[in-house]
Order: C-alpha cells, then structure tokens, then sequence
C-alpha cells in the first residue's frame, strides 16, 4: 500500500480540477510559492488553510489527512434521527416527498432481490420442493 502525503491528495485534487498552481492559490487567496511548499511538503498546513483548502476542493479534512472516512448510520425513516442532516441530488435538496419515494423504491427493488434469488434456489430444487 502506497503511502500519498497530503501535499501530494491537494496537488492530485488540484490537477483533477485542471487547476494551475497559480490560479489555485489565487482562488485561496494565498501565495503560489505556499502552494508550492504545501504540496512538496516543505511546509505544514495551518489549520486554517487546511479547512479552506478542503472546502475549496469539496473533501472533507480528514480526507486530505488521509483518515479513513468513517460511516454515519442513520435511519432515513426516522424524522427525528434525520434532522441536522440535508440529502441532497444534483445539489438539490430532497423534499420530505422525494426522501419517502426513494425508500420505497430501495424498499421494493429489495423485495424483487429476494424474490429472484428464491426463484432461483427452487429452480434448482427437484420437483419444485
């Protein structure tokens, strides 16, 4: 497993983006030569550089430090244990409309899953026992 520094998950990011160095640092309002030390790690991120960096670039921190991404279970059917939370597509938020039709679509494509899969098994049973 290959080890990738921070200064090197922001220049892949920044490339990604077509982003030239110049116009990256420009977009932070930070110097190209601090660019340039951040990604040959010459230099270390100051926390508030790292927080405006990942918000430029649409990861989270942690990501750019190379912290495993974590899960957040939460239960889409549970108002309650929703709030705090926007579900979003397309960069559009999902009404409380569209968030029930998604259920019940994951809800019945689960459904035909199983079905399948017991069509399957007695398939392949004798006599259809």
């Amino acid at each position: 497993m290959e080890i990738v520094s921070i200064g090197e998950r922001i220049r892949i990011l920044r490339e990604q983006r077509n982003l030239s160095d110049g116009e990256f640092a420009k977009e932070l309002g930070i110097a190209k030569s601090t660019v340039w030390a951040y990604e040959d790690g010459k230099k270390l991120l100051t926390v508030p550089h790292l927080i405006r960096i990942a918000e430029f670039l649409g990861v989270s921190a942690d990501s750019l430090l190379g912290r495993s991404a974590h899960h957040i279970e939460c239960d889409l059917q549970n108002k309650q244990g929703m709030s705090g939370y926007k579900l979003t597509v397309d960069d559009h938020p999902l009404n409380e409309e569209e968030v029930a039709d998604m259920i019940s679509y994951i809800q019945v494509k689960r459904r035909m899953g199983k079905q399948r899969e017991l069509a399957k098994t007695e398939q392949g049973t004798p006599f259809g026992n």
